[in-house]
């Protein structure tokens, strides 16, 4: 006879956290502003975690996809306060950057080029990036 038991991951420390993805569609000489704006709604909201999770461009347009971090699942089916401020930064993003055509979307593999080019942008030089993002093919 099989019995299930339920183990608590976050006494682990191994909870897991949804994470939703936002595509923008920049155009490429707004790219600069559009980063802005996002750099000022991460400052605003330090206890929601969010990241960019991928980069990619093509001659007219650069696409940045967002990673916002929704909570545990815990936290997410009793509509715990972490999901709800999860809830309303999204919320805030797709408002403020609603000039970038903001797509919900699944995020890029981790060994994807565009998950790469956000790693560089991030740990990396970002005027260099963004130079090299800038400039066309």
């Amino acid at each position: 006879m099989e019995s299930e038991v339920e183990v608590d991951l976050s006494l682990l420390g191994l909870e897991q956290q949804l994470e939703i993805g936002l595509s923008l569609q920049i155009p490429r000489t707004d790219f600069l502003l559009a980063t802005r704006g996002l750099a000022s709604i991460m400052d605003e909201t330090p206890d929601i975690p969010f990241r960019i999770a991928g980069i990619s461009a093509d001659n007219t347009h650069v696409e940045l996809i967002i990673a916002v971090t929704q909570g545990s699942l815990n936290e997410i089916k009793v509509a715990g306060p972490t999901a709800i401020k999860a809830v309303r930064v999204l919320h805030r993003l797709v408002n403020n950057l609603s000039n970038f055509t903001p797509t919900l979307v699944q995020l890029p593999a981790a060994d994807s080029i565009s998950a790469a080019t956000a790693r560089r942008f991030i740990t990396g030089d970002p005027q260099e990036i963004a130079r090299d993002i800038l400039v066309p093919a």
